[in-house]
């Protein structure tokens, strides 16, 4: 009985631990602020390359996104999987920004609407972070935990 409560006490502690955490979540966020062209770090690459390792092709390097004024966005080259292949495809839509309360904690998300082939880990939206004062947009492929996510960062 120790044994198994010390192994569960163990996985606890070493339980999620991705960088990004709850302490990294954009502040009163607005529209204006999203404005603009948005790149996919490097890093991005070789992540949601693994993700997909069973694979020989990799991905092309240019993931974007822009977030109009008009509401409307454009995201080229979103990375998904059809048959076990890995595809890229460009989408447009209408976009938003959503404000959540989870447990007393505040979570911007843009969300994508009126996208209906739009990759499965982007339908519930694209989570707003902070990271030095810098915003950045990520969303996760899988289980955070497991690091495959994709990084937008804003070009000025």
């Amino acid at each position: 009985m120790k044994k198994i409560l010390i192994i569960l006490i163990c996985i606890v502690i070493i339980g999620c631990q991705f960088p990004v955490q709850k302490n990294n979540l954009a502040e009163n966020v607005e529209e204006h602020e999203l404005l603009g062209y948005w790149r996919a770090d490097r890093h991005s690459y070789f992540l949601t390359t693994d993700i997909l390792k069973n694979t020989k092709k990799r991905v092309n390097d240019s993931i974007s996104l822009r977030l109009n004024k008009n509401m409307v966005f454009d995201f080229e080259n979103a990375v998904y999987i059809e048959n076990g292949e890995i595809r890229q495809k460009s989408f447009s839509g209408k976009w938003k920004l959503v404000k959540l309360d989870v447990n007393g904690k505040t979570l911007y998300l843009v969300v994508f609407e009126d996208t209906p082939n739009l990759p499965k880990y982007l339908r519930s939206g694209i989570n707003v972070y902070e990271n030095d004062a810098t915003i950045q947009l990520i969303s996760f492929m899988d289980d955070p935990d497991m690091g495959n996510r994709l990084l937008l960062k804003k070009l000025n």
